[in-house]
């Protein structure tokens, strides 16, 4: 069993949010499998986030221009109606 290096440690930390557990296999030259057994000793979590999430309604960019735009003092409800976001969903970023 080949041992894990602290660049391969590195490596696994910066692509698992990103990448599948396969993907991050295949930069590694290592199995899936082995790739979520190593996250799990070291407690890194593999669930997407962000953009790659790909459930994700909308995009980093958006949420984060509806966030400048309500600290720069827009209400809530016309931020939505403005991003053509539905004022349920984009509250949900909010609180």
């Amino acid at each position: 069993m080949k041992r894990w290096s602290a660049a391969e440690d590195k490596v696994l930390k910066d692509h698992a949010s990103t990448l599948t557990a396969k993907q991050i296999g295949h930069l590694l030259g290592r199995t899936a499998k082995s790739i979520g057994a190593r996250a799990a000793v070291v407690g890194i979590e593999l669930r997407k986030r962000g953009d790659a999430y790909h459930g994700r309604k909308y995009s980093e960019a958006d949420i984060e221009m509806a966030r400048q735009l309500h600290s720069a003092g827009m209400g809530l409800r016309l931020v939505a109606e403005k991003m053509e976001i539905p004022f349920a969903s984009l509250k949900n970023y909010f609180y």
